[in-house]
């Protein structure tokens, strides 16, 4: 975190237990116990893991009851690869010396360890940052563009794409060949040190990139939302959903002023406690954009599945001894389905409700027995088919600028 030229004065010769930084006229150093914000700091890492871990299990789930696995997947898989290295190097942040820490409370050592903390995880940010972005927007394609179809979406996608690649693979050729020896990244007291760039200036154009980055994704699909041929409330429902990534904007916002705020401020470890805690926000608002548009599908398989089982229990307790008295029934065997891509029939399997009792005289020319038959269609979309889950309702691609097939 700190910028320094190579040291005259040797190690030896440092005090590393006094405090990193001259305190305010008035003010005691405490580095024995610093007061800290851990009590904003564990709840706010504590609801990240639990609502990744929860929508992270969602997606999961949604794609086992699908069967359908893509290459796009393994993107979302490398940025649950990256944010669980994350989140530990943030709750290390809660003993090392704490979050929100003054600086004139923390002696040189800790500084050392504090800086080192925040080194990797600024790399692990990185990472899963950029693989967040990319799973996104390549889920946001496999959505709203047609199969086989290059439209204005499908380029400014994977533009974008290829735009995160190159920013993110500089910044980090940037930061790990930026100090010699390698340590002097995060020791400012390294013997010879030298540092090419100022790391405070490197996060602003950080935080900046993914501020412009987190735009592109949340604006890109609403165009096509707006065109459907359906309900207003449900362009809105659809909206809201992928609008949900307005949340990573605001953090990624609130990060980048206080990113420019840590560049002009002497206590680098406090104000690096604001951009930790909006980092990590923003991260969780991606696994929300990445997972979210699942949750539908997930939820109506499992309410699916409950509702099969409960029928299948019913229908059991007719085949139990002294259930006899019933009539024909059905079709016989399993419910018959006949399935297309994104449509199926179903006949429930009921007991036939008999009208009349039929004559004994069999050379009466009437009507002996009346049966009536209820039959139901249900429409399901094809579960491994997610564009057709959003945009079944769409008349035409041609209609809202999506292209021809």
């Amino acid at each position: 975190m700190s910028h320094a030229p190579s040291l005259i004065i040797p190690r030896e010769a440092l005090n590393l237990s006094g405090p990193s930084l001259q305190p305010p006229a008035g003010v005691q150093p405490q580095l024995d116990n610093p007061p800290n914000r851990n009590d904003v700091a564990v709840p706010v890492i504590v609801t990240c893991i639990v609502v990744s871990s929860v929508l992270i299990l969602v997606r999961i789930y949604s794609k086992l009851i699908s069967k359908e696995f893509h290459l796009r997947d393994s993107t979302g898989l490398a940025f649950k690869v990256f944010y669980w290295p994350c989140i530990y190097y943030n709750w290390c942040l809660t003993y090392t010396p704490g979050w929100m820490v003054h600086q004139w409370d923390i002696s040189l050592k800790e500084l050392i360890a504090y800086n080192h903390v925040t080194f990797v995880a600024m790399i692990f940010y990185t990472l899963m940052l950029a693989s967040v972005k990319i799973a996104i927007l390549l889920e946001f394609t496999a959505i709203f563009v047609p199969r086989g179809t290059r439209n204005y979406f499908f380029w400014i996608s994977y533009l974008t794409i290829g735009v995160i690649l190159v920013w993110n693979i500089i910044g980090l050729v940037f930061v790990n060949a930026n100090c010699y020896p390698y340590k002097g990244n995060w020791d400012p007291f390294a013997v010879g040190r030298f540092c090419r760039f100022n790391m405070l200036q490197l996060g602003v154009a950080s935080a900046a990139g993914n501020f412009v980055f987190d735009i592109v994704p949340l604006f890109l699909p609403q165009k096509i939302i707006w065109g459907l041929n359906a309900s207003m409330d449900r362009k809105v429902g659809v909206s809201i959903i992928f609008l949900i990534g307005i949340l990573g904007c605001t953090s990624a916002l609130i990060r980048l002023v206080n990113s420019i705020q840590l560049l002009r401020s002497a206590d680098t470890t406090y104000v690096y406690g604001i951009v930790g805690m909006c980092g990590l926000g923003e991260a969780t608002c991606g696994i929300l954009v990445l997972c979210v548009p699942f949750i539908p599908k997930a939820v109506t398989s499992t309410a699916q599945t409950r509702a099969f089982a409960s029928l299948k229990s019913w229908t059991a307790s007719f085949r139990e001894p002294g259930s006899s008295r019933r009539g024909p029934t059905w079709p016989s065997g399993s419910s018959m389905k006949t399935r297309r891509q994104g449509v199926y029939h179903k006949f429930s399997k009921q007991p036939l409700a008999t009208q009349s009792t039929p004559r004994t005289r069999q050379h009466d020319p009437t009507i002996t027995r009346v049966t009536r038959i209820s039959m139901t269609e249900e429409y399901n979309p094809d579960p491994g088919d997610i564009h057709n889950y959003y945009l079944r309702d769409l008349p035409s691609h041609d209609a809202v600028g999506t292209g021809s097939r």
